[in-house]
């Protein structure tokens, strides 16, 4: 592969107290390497920011700030601001250990007070809705006195009383049947899964947070990037595998900006 090299040439001075703009010349420089192609361009009392192609030098805000929104701290460390980058590298860790350990907690909590149940209050199987979970917890029963099913008659007759065909409508409706039914074989088992089944929904909503505490750094990191970007603007980016370079210029007050790139 061939390397082109391209030198920008670019020469401030003050003559007489103005700035005098002089076309573009262009030559090939004397110490190009064997076989290479190039271009010389020279201007004297050209601003830097109009004789710099765009984006050397400079902070892309929008760019940066989505690196950072799509990974918190990525926008930094591509700025040189590593210390920053590697405090949102952590927070983000952070933050993932966090959602992935209430997850997994969730779910273990889960399986355990589904398993409980079958195992102390003779419910067949663990595969129902967590409405039915729900009124497990509740009731020490699903018939017999103080039973759920009872409770869904006296229900059944608070909401449509007189009309029996009403009634009897909503208790088929919500009643357990025989294959769904539950007897807690005693108050303290009741206790303890719904221990089990509180301790699930909190890791849930310790998960629920960590997700929006992910997106809040999110959040946060991108603004910060935007704002690191827009105080940049003079600045060389030296996350480039461009090398950038300055040097003295062959007149008083001037300087020499050279960008070297193998294509």
């Amino acid at each position: 592969m061939r390397k082109l090299t391209v030198f920008l040439l670019v020469i401030l001075t003050a003559s007489h107290g103005a700035m005098a703009a002089k076309p573009f010349s262009t030559e090939l420089p004397s110490d190009l390497p064997a076989g290479g192609h190039g271009w010389h361009l020279a201007s004297e009392g050209l601003p830097q920011e109009d004789a710099a192609p765009a984006g050397i030098g400079t902070y892309s805000p929008a760019r940066e700030g989505g690196m950072s929104f799509l990974l918190p701290g990525l926008g930094q460390y591509r700025m040189g601001r590593k210390n920053r980058a590697y405090l949102y590298f952590t927070l983000e860790g952070a933050g993932w250990l966090m959602l992935g350990t209430s997850l997994w907690q969730s779910n273990s909590k889960e399986n355990a007070y589904r398993e409980y149940a079958a195992a102390y209050a003779g419910v067949d199987g663990t595969g129902y809705q967590q409405t039915y979970y729900e009124n497990v917890g509740r009731w020490i029963s699903s018939d017999g006195p103080g039973g759920y099913n009872e409770y869904v008659r006296r229900e059944a007759r608070d909401l449509y009383y007189p009309d029996q065909a009403a009634m009897d409508s909503y208790y088929l409706d919500n009643y357990v049947t025989s294959e769904m039914a539950w007897r807690w074989t005693s108050t303290d088992a009741q206790h303890n899964f719904n221990t089990l089944r509180g301790d699930s929904k909190d890791a849930e909503r310790n998960a629920l947070y960590a997700a929006f505490y992910l997106f809040a750094l999110r959040v946060v990191s991108s603004v910060d990037a935007v704002y690191i970007a827009r105080r940049s603007t003079n600045e060389v980016d030296t996350t480039s595998n461009i090398p950038v370079r300055f040097e003295a210029g062959p007149r008083p007050g001037g300087f020499f900006f050279a960008v070297n790139r193998p294509f």
